[in-house]
């Protein structure tokens, strides 16, 4: 027994374990140092607790333990109780999940357990030795009782069956009498350890499972330049470890050399990466620059070495470059009419003026003025041609010949006769005082009018003894168009001709779709064709079946995406092909490619040819009376296509079937 001082804390606890409270045995107004002491049990033993160490106050709710089992399985819940327990053959570690006992020999094993060296963890039994009186160790590696029998009827109080062989009751003897996603491993039904078919990968090696699903096969080993992923090799796309420099990008290739990971953005830093390192640069990785208006840099592409080299004579730095002077250096220059004056190292002007804003040229490097254009030939007047000098200083003129005029500098010929009227055809013009142009031109058959001297004056049409043709004031005197498009309507001497035009020639009539001329008749001829796209022959359809020109297709009539039933058609029908490839477009289970079997025969079209093979192939040709008779198979000769026969589904040996045979149709495709 102890007594000893408590601290608030460990005496909650204490109080706790005790239904959350302490009574004392106290008499009305005793004194509770005077009261006997209680006896607790606390986590290192019984604690002997006075009233006089019970705190005045305690507050229960805040103190009370909260269990936690969140992402649990087993263990402790932190409040001196279970998150749950583990299997026989399981042990709970630091994280509350359950997993099997690994072991090397049985010592390794707790309790009554054993080792097994194939699987390599604690089991309950490895043979029958491991097992009491009436049991036996079977697939699972657990003792399991034994039932003896003579058949199946003696174990189906134990939904087993019967191992006549041994004369006992198993789970199962064949993977059929286990449950799907199970197999049968010695007359046990086991869980399959994977999904048929699936692939992984262990380290380098590609494994696939078995059709069974017992177990994982192993296939091709990864070469050294390989990875394996999902089950399959991949050729590396980097050295694994290998760190590298991608620009600016400081990457890590993963472990096993399927990708490249940024480990960092040396650019970000403004930094560069080289060998595999980011590191400061000395200048702009990969720029060029000027030093000073007449030395050009430039830096490496990695950012650690500088070039520098000066301009050559009559060149000047720009963005990295020597480029030849924009202008002599200091100098005053004329750029065109602008007045200029460059630059210390010839880029540009620092200074410029507009001469010809001034009413003056750039010359002989300054602002002067003009008399006239320089080298422009211009017009003093209408009848006077001068040229200007070059410097724009003086002209020299020169007076036109009779019959010319001034224009542009130059005496050009008069287009007509100074201030004179005149008709051309039915226009009337009036020529302007130089003969340099007309100042008026008019049109007189727009107003219906003729030109008589230079001025419009009224028409009288005349048509006396005409059919057609002009009536001499811009009109005509007649039509020819008889309305026949079999007649060549035309104006012969002002009199109407009605010939007949070319047999078969196009025509168009009321009630007639495409009609060809037959002497003064218009006849139909049209007829649907698919080498033209529209409805040839008025019947509201267009390129129908049938059409002239049409090709052989195949229409697929059952809807099997397949087609097969011919048809003459301006292209391939909607679902159809070009070339036939159904073998029976009666029947939508027939088509090429077809997978599954059948136990009735095509329909319309008879026999088993489903997947258009010409073959019928019989789904099931396994036999138990001829070698080598598997698991299951026909009790009888194989039947043929469609027709029913004995199936013994638990084959022992070849003429030995274990159990009843059940009937059974041959299916074909």
């Amino acid at each position: 027994m102890r007594s000893a001082a408590m601290t608030p804390q460990s005496m909650m606890i204490v109080l706790v374990r005790v239904v959350g409270c302490v009574v004392f045995a106290c008499s009305d107004g005793g004194d509770p140092k005077d009261q006997a002491p209680v006896e607790l049990l606390a986590d290192d033993g019984p604690v002997e607790l006075r009233a006089t160490d019970v705190p005045a106050k305690v507050d229960l709710q805040e103190q009370v333990c909260a269990p936690d089992c969140e992402g649990r399985v087993c263990g402790g819940n932190g409040c001196g109780g279970s998150c749950g327990t583990c299997g026989p053959t399981e042990s709970c570690d630091d994280t509350g999940q359950c997993g099997l006992i690994e072991c090397i020999s049985s010592k390794d094993c707790p309790g009554d357990l054993v080792c097994s060296e194939e699987l390599g963890r604690c089991v309950v039994c490895e043979g029958d030795e491991d097992c009491q009186d009436g049991f036996v160790c079977m697939g699972d590696h657990d003792c399991h009782e034994v039932f003896p029998c003579s058949s199946d009827k003696d174990c189906k109080e134990h939904e087993m069956v019967c191992d006549k062989v041994r004369g006992v009751c198993a789970e199962c003897l064949v993977a059929l009498d286990c449950a799907d996603e199970e197999f049968c491993l010695q007359n046990m039904c086991v869980q399959d350890v994977c999904v048929a078919s699936d692939q992984r990968c262990q380290g380098k090696q590609t494994q696939t499972c078995l059709e069974d699903g017992s177990g994982w096969a192993d296939g091709a080993l990864c070469a050294d330049a390989q990875y394996c992923e999902a089950g399959s090799c991949k050729d590396q796309v980097c050295v694994p470890g290998e760190v590298f420099c991608i620009a600016a990008q400081l990457m890590e290739c993963d472990s096993l050399g399927s990708q490249a990971v940024k480990v960092q953005d040396c650019g970000a830093a403004g930094q560069v990466c080289v060998d595999g390192k980011c590191v400061t640069p000395v200048c702009p990785p990969a720029t060029a620059y000027c030093h000073d208006d007449w030395t050009a840099a430039a830096c490496s592409a990695d950012g650690m070495k500088e070039s520098v080299a000066p301009c050559p004579g009559q060149t000047y730095c720009d963005q990295g470059s020597c480029v030849p002077w924009n202008c002599p250096p200091g100098k005053s220059f004329c750029d065109g009419s602008v007045h200029k004056v460059c630059d210390g190292a010839g880029k540009g002007a620092l200074f410029e003026e507009d001469c010809a804003a001034m009413g003056m040229i750039c010359a002989y490097d300054i602002c002067l003025e003009q008399v006239c254009v320089p080298d422009l030939p211009y017009c003093v007047a209408d009848f006077l041609a001068a040229l200007c000098s070059s410097d724009g200083l003086e002209y020299e003129s020169t007076a036109c010949l009779e019959g010319t005029y001034c224009k542009a500098g130059q005496c050009v010929a008069q287009v007509c006769e100074p201030d004179s009227a005149y008709c051309a055809g039915p226009v009337a013009f009036v020529c302007d005082g130089i003969g340099s142009s007309f100042v008026s031109v008019v049109n007189c058959a727009e107003e219906k009018l003729v030109c008589v001297q230079g001025a419009c004056t009224e028409c009288i049409p005349e048509c006396s003894g005409k059919d057609c043709g002009p009536d001499g004031c811009w009109g005509v005197c007649g039509e020819c168009d008889d309305g026949n498009d079999c007649t060549a309507d035309a104006c012969m001497n002002a009199q109407c001709q009605h010939g007949l035009v070319e047999l078969g020639a196009a025509c168009q009539k009321p009630g007639v779709c495409v009609g060809a001329c037959a002497g003064d008749q218009c006849l139909e001829t049209a007829v649907e064709d698919c080498l033209t796209p529209g409805d040839d022959n008025c019947n509201g359809l267009t390129n129908e079946v049938g059409a002239k020109n049409c090709n052989t297709y195949y229409s697929d009539a059952d809807g099997d995406g397949f087609g097969g039933t011919p048809v003459c058609t301006c292209k391939v029908p909607e679902g159809g092909s070009a070339l036939k490839q159904d073998c029976c477009d009666s029947d939508p289970k027939a088509f090429p490619g077809q997978t599954l079997y059948f136990a009735d025969p095509v329909a319309g079209c008879g026999g088993f040819d489903f997947d258009c093979n010409e073959l019928a192939e019989k789904e099931d040709v396994s036999s138990c009376i001829v070698a080598p008779c598997p698991a299951g198979g026909w009790f009888q000769p194989l039947p043929d296509c469609g027709k029913s026969g004995n199936y013994c589904p638990n084959c022992l040996a070849c003429g030995t079937c274990v159990g009843a045979t059940v009937k059974k149709t041959q299916k074909c495709r």
